[in-house]
């Protein structure tokens, strides 16, 4: 699927293939406001303007939602809901992402006035699902949503139960977390790696701030640069063509398998490929001959160091001592700064304890420098 965008008087009405018509005697139900991209105003429109949202996947329309924030009742009223005929599976929790993040977006809450036919009975179906349904009142109760979204956001048990241990303490609220993992701004692997593998979890999700101490701000920049290598990592294995499910990233290729999870205790990643294969990445993160697993299982680990020798050495003895199989041990590209006879003799003292070098093609400063971008977003992120 392509994302959401706003919808435009020059954006073209296709549901699924031959049915233009019927689609555009539904859209034209819409009251349009103008066009909000660029060709039209120019400009973004405000929270509690009625914004029309598509959902796309080549030339072909999958959904069209009609959103607004009320201010006096703060909450996000969802004015129309139109689906494709015969849409794709999963549209329906897409959708719900949607409005969820938008709902958080608009108001720091989960709160929503359906003013729909077809959207109320999205959220009916999806609410039983975890043991909720609407109210008297058409709406759905705040625990109900805060449970939905918990689900939609695909979390493993071991991070579903630390968002409620987290929410429940009052560290941090669950609703929070589920926002910033379904904006993207936190991917589901990054959010499992931060929740699963960290020890405070929510000095991240709240991108350490002024109101802790300047370790703690350190300490989350430190996790970030470490979550955003691992992204990396995620993409350059998994491929271009990829989906995102509670047990990790799953490949769309029939024909080569790749699940990809994660080792909360070393702060790494498991990968699962077929059996007799390697890692399948770009040449440019390698530095010899690949590795081939005859199980088709490897542990990875992830590690943003400083560049000196006796760290490298430090992260290939903890990489043989904790891989169970073959192991690999992943660096930003700053391991090229070292001098070529130390890079060589490092490669050796791996592939001797069984253990592949994998250079990420991204410097520790771009790191860092995205890790202050995200958590800045974080500590901007209301409620």
């Amino acid at each position: 699927m392509d994302g959401w965008r706003l919808y435009t008087h020059q954006d073209s009405v296709a549901f699924g293939a031959g049915e233009n018509t019927v689609a555009a005697g539904c859209l034209r139900e819409l009251p349009w406001k103008g066009t909000y991209e660029r060709g039209g105003t120019g400009k973004v429109p405000r929270n509690d303007t009625l914004r029309h949202y598509r959902l796309t996947q080549g030339a072909a329309l999958l959904a069209v939602v009609s959103i607004r924030y009320l201010r006096m009742k703060d909450r996000l009223e969802v004015k129309q809901l139109i689906l494709a005929p015969a849409s794709p599976p999963g549209i329906e929790a897409e959708v719900l992402r949607f409005l969820v993040a938008e709902s958080y977006r608009a108001s720091a809450s989960l709160d929503f006035e359906i003013n729909d036919d077809a959207a109320r009975d999205l959220f009916k179906r999806h609410l039983s699902g975890v043991g909720d349904d609407l109210g008297p009142d058409g709406r759905p109760s705040a625990g109900g949503l805060r449970d939905l979204a918990i689900q939609l956001c695909g979390l493993s048990i071991e991070a579903k139960r630390v968002v409620q241990f987290l929410h429940d303490s009052g560290r941090i609220s669950a609703e929070r977390i589920c926002f910033l993992v379904l904006s993207g701004t936190w991917p589901l692997l990054s959010a499992e790696t931060i929740l699963r593998g960290t020890a405070w979890p929510e000095l991240v999700f709240l991108g350490g701030g002024p109101c802790f101490s300047e370790h703690g701000t350190l300490w989350a920049r430190e996790i970030g640069r470490q979550t955003l290598l691992a992204e990396s990592f995620d993409v350059a294995v998994s491929g271009s063509r990829w989906r995102e499910v509670p047990s990790g990233i799953v490949e769309e290729w029939q024909d080569r398998p790749i699940a990809i999870d994660v080792d909360a205790e070393v702060f790494g990643r498991v990968v699962r490929c077929a059996e007799g294969a390697a890692l399948d990445l770009p040449a440019k993160w390698r530095t010899g001959e690949a590795f081939v697993s005859p199980s088709g299982r490897y542990k990875v680990l992830v590690r943003v160091r400083s560049v000196n020798e006796a760290t490298f050495r430090a992260d290939i003895a903890e990489a043989a001592r904790v891989v169970d199989a073959l192991g690999a041990v992943v660096w930003p590209a700053d391991f090229h700064s070292l001098p070529s006879a130390q890079q060589s003799t490092l490669i050796n003292v791996a592939r001797a304890a069984h253990v592949e070098i994998l250079l990420a093609p991204v410097a520790t400063s771009l790191l860092t420098g995205e890790a202050v971008r995200r958590l800045s977003y974080c500590r901007m992120v209301r409620g």
